[in-house]
């Protein structure tokens, strides 16, 4: 039960970032879309992923060590956007 509350603890914070910044494009964006059009009302072919986050959830450990390399990669990018012109991004 514990491993559960932790993962959905990562997925909350990951779908909130998500939230954030589909809510930005599409303010952005100027066509009247939402987080929610941005996120689910496209085609198949323009859903894109990394294909470590794609990886089965073999168990908690297997977790744990592929949300340590997403985070990793966070930091750098994170950090890159802090420079950003852009008021949001940075």
């Amino acid at each position: 039960m514990e491993e559960d509350l932790a993962n959905t603890n990562v997925a909350l914070d990951l779908i909130g970032i998500a939230e954030s910044a589909l809510g930005e494009a599409a303010n952005l964006e100027g066509k009247g879309r939402s987080a929610h059009d941005l996120a689910y009302r496209r085609s198949e072919n323009e859903f894109k992923n990394v294909i470590l986050v794609k990886q089965p959830n073999t168990d908690f450990a297997y977790i744990m060590v592929r949300q340590f390399f997403t985070d990793a990669f966070h930091v750098a990018f994170f950090t890159e956007l802090t420079k950003s012109k852009d008021e949001f991004l940075s």
